[in-house]
């Protein structure tokens, strides 16, 4: 924690360095370095023993969970014409963890007009959510669509182009991308021994890392005509390993990995509507989807709801329950202004897949599991 805190220090001490330089560039020129920020904290409650949601981070349980909190300072420099870097560190504390990750370090080479080259870890392209993960102040709900962004990570290492392309009142949006990916940390339910005296197996649920690697991926977005309306499709295709409780990183199998995703978007000052579906197959095969709607009644007052579903097929399940997710959500939210939102969301969790207590194989074998679980999430996001 101490070289945290130095960390901080430093990189405070830095941004106040170079504040008055990135600002004060003349107004006929684009800044040389833009800093943003991004933060939130959180309380959050269950009804029983199980903790929500199981990725990225957990932040509710039945003993009210108040340690949740993050800031993440988003840096873009321009040193040279047509180069951008971009650095994106996040610093992060919930009931399982406290640590500071780079999420983002890439460079974007400006090729030819509407074309990108990037090069480092980038962010991902392929989600609506993806690319402003932890932008809380452009989302209703304290977290993004568990179901589906336990999938579709925030970032990847490796190489991508992006291409802007007008079409008249259209416009379309293209990305390509290569490298590698790492997922958030999850629970693998498993055989894990023989009871040598009952010779019945033994089970365990253990902490688990899944990585894609030599990825080929590729994505497009169509801004139709309708300000704020966007669709969008992309596909991967991956070698899928696994690290489970800390051991080398294990090839799942020789077929390799697929996914296919669909998305659609409606932006207004008063609406946001989003939904997104994803279709797994290979080693995992799973169909999850969500629908997200909001809506401002006044300036300050916005309503929110959404419904998610997830059902992972392959590996066979142990626990039917385990591989499932239902979740209906809903959010009051008080915005003092577009920088700063308090926010009240309430979900209702069928089955095991987002909400589940530690060892869930074992108490879902011995009926102790609970598959019904309530959450209740208030807290805060700003931006700037």
């Amino acid at each position: 924690m101490a070289r945290t805190a130095r960390f901080i220090a430093r990189t405070l001490s830095l941004v106040l360095l170079v504040g008055p330089w990135a600002t004060g560039v003349g107004a006929q020129e684009e800044s040389i370095l833009n800093i943003h920020g991004f933060g939130g904290w959180a309380a959050g409650y269950t009804n029983n023993d199980n903790f929500y949601p199981d990725v990225p981070a957990p932040i509710a349980s039945n003993d009210f969970e108040v340690d949740n909190y993050y800031f993440t300072l988003n840096l873009v420099a321009r040193p040279a014409d047509k180069v951008v870097i971009h650095a994106q560190p996040t610093w992060e504390s919930n009931m399982h963890v406290k640590r500071m990750q780079l999420d983002l370090a890439y460079v974007e080479l400006s090729v030819v007009e509407d074309l990108r080259l990037r090069a480092g870890r980038i962010k991902n392209p392929l989600g609506l959510y993806t690319t402003i993960f932890k932008v809380g102040t452009l989302r209703p709900f304290y977290l993004p669509p568990t179901v589906y962004y336990r999938a579709a990570p925030e970032g990847y290492a490796g190489l991508g182009i992006n291409r802007i392309q007008s079409l008249g009142s259209w416009e379309l949006e293209l990305d390509l991308l290569g490298g590698q990916m790492t997922f958030e940390s999850t629970d693998f339910d498993m055989i894990v021994g023989l009871d040598p005296v009952a010779m019945q197996p033994v089970y365990a649920s253990l902490p688990a890392v899944l990585r894609g690697r030599d990825i080929v991926a590729g994505g497009a977005l169509l801004r139709l005509p309708v300000k704020g309306l966007q669709l969008g499709a992309s596909a991967y295709s991956m070698k899928l390993y696994a690290s489970v409780a800390g051991q080398e990183m294990t090839l799942l199998s020789d077929d390799r990995q697929k996914a296919y995703a669909g998305s659609i978007e409606y932006l207004t000052d008063k609406i946001s509507l989003r939904s997104e579906a994803l279709l797994l197959r290979g080693y995992n095969k799973s169909d999850s989807w969500y629908v997200e709607a909001a809506y401002h009644l006044t300036s300050h007052w916005q309503v929110a709801g959404t419904y998610q579903m997830a059902d992972f097929k392959e590996p066979t399940p142990i626990v039917a329950s385990l591989s499932k997710d239902q979740t209906m959500g809903v959010a009051l939210n008080y915005w003092l202004n577009p920088k700063l939102v308090w926010k009240l969301n309430y979900y209702r969790v069928s089955d095991n897949r987002a909400a589940r207590r530690s060892d869930a194989i074992n108490h879902a074998l011995a009926g102790t599991l609970d598959k019904d679980t309530d959450v209740l999430v208030g807290g805060v996001h700003f931006s700037f």
